[in-house]
């Protein structure tokens, strides 16, 4: 493969209050469990001690906003790089694959170079949909992907994406309250007005609930975010929360 497009590269419910209940039940979920993996990985000898094993390198990542995932994506181009692996990429220099409408068909990107037609690294912005990603991973691919505490996550998004400013300004709300006059306000907020105080970048169905809707729940109305939950927890490899990212790095390496 060409290494250029990799290495250029490597160098957002239906309210507010949605998206901290259903956003909190997946944090905490995930964050409980991975905590019950440090004991394990405390207790337990590496399974690489006890016997040889091969290095499983097809992967993908869901991309999280403000969650570290930058970070992880990076890392795991790099290692794409060096071990010679087909990733999936578009035809530039972008780092989007189809955001935030999924991977649509017919939507270009640069064809693998293997004859299966499936690629081994899959890290750049999407939105997860497991039928359509089925398609183009191995079939022994790990699913990882991010999730962090919900408030500080929109707190760094809020900032990211400048809706401090843009409330200061319209509202005449000083930054540093500019959070808690959208959540006391959200409803008028996102109401049809949006885009007269926003900016441009912004789309209110990330806003309302940013890692769900990473994680692709929009797709699936007919489900609750806990059922939806269940489903993610069922078909990922590892869930990482931010706020334990090395351990997370630590628990990837001995998948």
């Amino acid at each position: 493969m060409t290494h250029s497009p990799v290495m250029r590269w490597a160098g957002v419910g239906k309210s507010p209050v949605l998206f901290v209940l259903a956003c909190t039940g997946l944090y905490l979920l995930l964050n409980a469990h991975v905590h019950l993996n440090q004991v394990d990985v405390e207790a337990r000898p590496c399974p690489a001690m006890l016997q040889p094993c091969s290095p499983n390198y097809h992967i993908a990542l869901v991309k999280t906003h403000k969650c570290a995932s930058d970070l992880l994506a990076t890392i795991l181009l790099r290692l794409a790089d060096e071990q010679d692996l087909d990733v999936l990429l578009p035809p530039s220099t972008s780092s989007n694959l189809g955001f935030p409408a999924g991977l649509a068909a017919g939507r270009p990107f640069l064809p693998p170079e293997k004859a299966s037609g499936r690629v081994d690294v899959m890290a750049l912005h999407t939105m997860y949909e497991h039928s359509q990603w089925s398609q183009l991973l191995e079939q022994d691919a790990a699913l990882v992907g991010l999730v962090r505490d919900p408030l500080a996550q929109l707190q760094s998004y809020f900032s990211y994406y400048g809706l401090d400013r843009s409330i200061e300004t319209a509202f005449n709300v000083s930054r540093r309250a500019s959070l808690d006059f959208f959540l006391e306000n959200h409803q008028r907020l996102l109401g049809d007005h949006f885009g007269a105080w926003t900016n441009s970048q912004v789309n209110r169905r990330f806003l309302e609930n940013t890692m769900l809707t990473d994680f692709g729940y929009r797709r699936h109305p007919e489900l609750s975010p806990s059922d939806y939950i269940d489903q993610l927890v069922h078909n990922f490899t590892l869930l990482i929360p931010a706020e334990h990212f090395d351990l997370g790095l630590v628990l990837l390496g001995r998948q």
